[in-house]
């Protein structure tokens, strides 16, 4: 799983930005993917530039987001999925098994 990027990394992407470094240049020097530092550009990005603070801050608030869990959400998904589970089945297999009956916790997925 990818690693995020910390304030210090966030902190050396705006003094780089600044010092007019390559996004391919800060993506060496920081071990990333070029890919990671345009897309936090992009979201960190306003009318003044990057802003490593203004862009920790929305990444915190981004982290924090309330998740509501697939089962809990669909009650009737949950015992479904805890009927097969208690059967023995792999979470996997009755992941399969619940999308081929056609069960969805959300309308459209």
């Amino acid at each position: 799983m990818a690693q995020r990027l910390s304030f210090d990394e966030r902190a050396r992407i705006e003094a780089m930005q600044r010092a007019g470094v390559s996004v391919a240049d800060t993506a060496r020097r920081l071990g990333r993917d070029p890919s990671t530092i345009y897309r936090e550009l992009k979201r960190g990005g306003g009318a003044g530039g990057y802003d490593a603070v203004s862009a920790q801050v929305a990444a915190e608030q981004r982290a924090a987001r309330p998740k509501t869990p697939k089962l809990a959400a669909d009650p009737e998904l949950g015992s479904a999925a805890l009927e097969l589970l208690t059967q023995r089945w792999s979470p996997h297999a009755a992941a399969a098994q619940l999308r081929a009956e056609g069960r969805r916790s959300l309308p459209g997925r």
